[in-house]
């Protein structure tokens, strides 16, 4: 395991980036060239951005969460800041510490054992004929990972070439609130997340994969406009985005109605308790018909709306 683990390690200098999408943008920032501080310069100049926000009860809110983004998402309201500032923040998953080296061996085969040995010659091809097109993603790199990983790292290729380098609102408010030495309650802890690439067949991905690329670019424009949606506010269309994701794969099932079990007891824990408390959870956990929103249906839930 040691010479794989030396091998793996000098494969990881070209791909810690995406890895670090996988972590919802960790160590993503990079030093911007001229054309986007003008771009990033020119969206600061535009209306502040007021995130998504519910109130659960009097001491509860929800934010939802899109894992990355671009420069719309960094201009956030004072009215925001405002609304949350005495409160706990509590976020599904706190990354932003994790060496991603570490995290990376979870998903990391077996000394003797290669991708190859868990797919078919014609599914191999396809991952290798996608990465002849998609270069951050290289067959030759990631056979070295379990299937889980490697569905992980093609999704969020996808998101990259729409160009989201940006961390989204958990990470900016992690970081504000680090800044500032408050509280920050992690809702899972990492074997969860980890469970998550690790814990489902492995045709599960297959099948999941093989979607993706075959429809690789009818994917990549269904997470911008969901991004857009997202920025804008357009909460039904978020709606029938999440209904269309496949709860019946085990992937997307451990993803969102065995978490949103848990994530909905911690909900009513905090209601009932005295505590001021932000949640920030990801989008796929709040909208459609399996998401937080509906199981908190008996509470009157409210938008917050920022004050002209």
């Amino acid at each position: 395991m040691r010479k794989k683990l030396s091998l793996i390690f000098l494969l990881l200098g070209g791909i810690l980036t995406i890895i670090g999408a996988t972590l919802s943008s960790v160590n993503m920032k990079k030093t911007p060239d001229k054309e986007e501080i003008k771009k990033e310069e020119k969206s600061l100049d535009k209306n502040t951005y007021m995130p998504i926000t519910y109130q659960i009860s009097d001491n509860v809110y929800l934010v939802p969460n899109f894992s990355l983004g671009d420069s719309n998402i960094l201009n956030i309201s004072d009215y925001f800041f405002d609304l949350i500032k005495d409160k706990t923040l509590a976020v599904q998953f706190d990354d932003t510490n994790i060496d991603q080296l570490d995290y990376a061996k979870n998903y990391i085969l077996e000394s003797d054992d290669y991708l190859d040995n868990h797919i078919t010659n014609d599914f191999k091809n396809k991952l290798i004929n996608f990465s002849i097109k998609h270069t951050k993603y290289n067959y030759d790199d990631y056979k070295h990972y379990n299937i889980g990983f490697n569905y992980e790292i093609i999704n969020n290729i996808a998101y990259i070439e729409n160009g989201f380098n940006t961390s989204g609102i958990k990470n900016i408010l992690i970081d504000k609130y680090n800044s500032s030495k408050k509280e920050i309650i992690s809702l899972e802890d990492e074997d969860i997340v980890i469970d998550d690439l690790n814990k489902p067949k492995g045709e599960e991905f297959i099948n999941l994969i093989n979607d993706l690329i075959d429809n690789y670019d009818n994917y990549k424009e269904k997470y911008l406009n969901n991004y857009n949606n997202y920025i804008n506010g357009n909460t039904k269309e978020l709606d029938k985005y999440c209904n269309e994701l496949n709860i019946e794969n085990e992937y997307f099932n451990n993803k969102i109605i065995i978490r949103n079990e848990r994530l909905f007891d911690k909900i009513i824990e905090y209601v009932q308790s005295d505590e001021e408390i932000v949640m920030v959870v990801d989008i796929e956990n709040v909208y459609g018909d399996n998401g937080l929103l509906r199981m908190l249906s008996d509470f009157k839930v409210k938008e917050i709306k920022e004050k002209n």
